[in-house]
């Protein structure tokens, strides 16, 4: 490996144009919580981009109508005897040439515009390597490192306008009366006319910019136009939940209270129908999350008895999380409900004592000590645990 770094020290598009300049050839691995993505350069220019999660740029050539299913899945059958899978589309006539590298050239924009607005993750660079992809080969592809920094610079400018009206790819519209009174004035606008016809408080607007022809980008401005002028709206939580309640299956039912806990996230309606959907769903783990989320918004809003509920609910949900016990603790110490907390303390104890988490044990041995009194069984537990922290001299003390 020739080179390592952080991003939070290093500028990857100073990085990239250095390496441009020296006409450099090899492949500089970006890792972050967000995914795991392979930048390949041949002789100074970016020849490959791929991700990992993999982005599935395939399905979307299907949904934007550009080609069907079965011509994917025929063309797929063919490329496995190892032909490059954008070949066997071109040959086969299912799509031409120019609108296949259109497609991809979309593409690699989005995800270098995703890797040059990271802001932490780990760099590193393999010299003289190249990753050789067949499809780039099939259609000639290759790019400009200094163009894809000023088209990464473009879209950052772009995305921070549109965040202002419309808050991401999850965000859902819906038309307003107001457009079907003026849908004549859109005639010659096909963008802004297949938005109106598509809008639904079912999609997203990713996903509705997934399912059209068009660059993904100029979907998001004529939206952010159209919002603009009041013939979109942002749909809110109330929609959603109709939608969710209608829903054909459990996940579609989900994945639209998602988008509804993203437009009001202290919504505890739709935090409830959320927890209950995931627990149909056997998604148990997903629940207890908010549940600990639903806890926090009856907190802020002084419902005591709401957030202990929901608290002892992600704790059952979820057993080996000790989070929810933490706080199910602390409240009920507060709420002086004593003989609970104490319950609550030895339950918390075990899963302290199986993670090693002798420090936390402590916390919670003291914190009784301290609301309850120095009773000598509550002053043995801690000092048992100050022990298991390695604080001799202060268990001596104690035992």
């Amino acid at each position: 490996m020739g080179f390592q770094g952080d991003l939070r020290s290093l500028n990857l598009a100073d990085l990239l144009q250095s390496m441009a300049a020296r006409r450099h050839t090899g492949v500089l691995e970006v890792t972050s919580d967000r995914g795991r993505w392979l930048i390949s350069l041949c002789n100074g220019e970016i020849a490959g981009v791929s991700a990992d999660p993999p982005r599935d740029f395939w399905n979307r050539l299907v949904l934007s109508g550009t080609i069907t299913k079965e011509q994917l899945a025929e063309a797929k059958r063919r490329a496995k005897r190892g032909k490059a899978l954008a070949r066997v589309l071109i040959e086969k006539g299912y799509v031409k040439e120019e609108v296949l590298r259109a497609f991809f050239e979309e593409l690699v924009h989005e995800q270098l515009y995703e890797i040059f607005s990271l802001e932490q993750g780990q760099l590193a660079l393999g010299e003289k390597e190249f990753v050789k992809d067949k499809n780039w080969a099939a259609l000639d592809l290759s790019f400009p490192v200094t163009a894809c920094v000023m088209e990464a610079a473009r879209r950052a400018d772009h995305w921070e306008t549109v965040r202002k009206h419309i808050a991401g790819p999850g965000t859902v519209l819906v038309a307003t009366p107001e457009a079907e009174k003026r849908k004549d004035e859109l005639e010659d606008n096909d963008i802004a006319r297949a938005l109106l016809e598509r809008v639904s408080p079912d999609r997203s607007i990713g996903e509705i910019a997934d399912s059209l022809p068009y660059c993904r980008m100029d979907v998001f401005e004529e939206a952010l136009k159209l919002v603009k002028q009041g013939l979109l709206r942002q749909a809110d939580a109330e929609e959603l939940v109709r939608v969710a309640e209608k829903a054909e299956d459990v996940e579609g039912g989900i994945n639209a209270l998602l988008r509804a806990h993203r437009e009001e996230p202290a919504n505890t309606k739709v935090l409830t129908e959320l927890v209950s959907a995931l627990e149909k769903a056997g998604r148990k783990k997903d629940a207890a999350g908010y549940l600990k989320v639903l806890a926090n918004v009856h907190l802020e809003s002084g419902r005591v008895k709401e957030a202990e509920t929901s608290l002892r609910r992600a704790w059952e949900a979820d057993p080996k999380d000790p989070a929810p016990g933490e706080k199910l603790f602390r409240l009920l110490l507060d709420r002086k409900k004593f003989a609970e907390a104490q319950k609550t303390a030895q339950a918390l104890t075990k899963r302290f004592r199986e993670l090693g988490l002798a420090e936390a044990w402590c916390e919670t041995a003291k914190a009784l000590v301290e609301k309850i009194g120095p009773r000598p069984d509550l002053l043995a537990e801690f000092g048992r645990a100050e022990l298991a922290a390695g604080k001799k001299r202060q268990a001596a003390r104690l035992l």
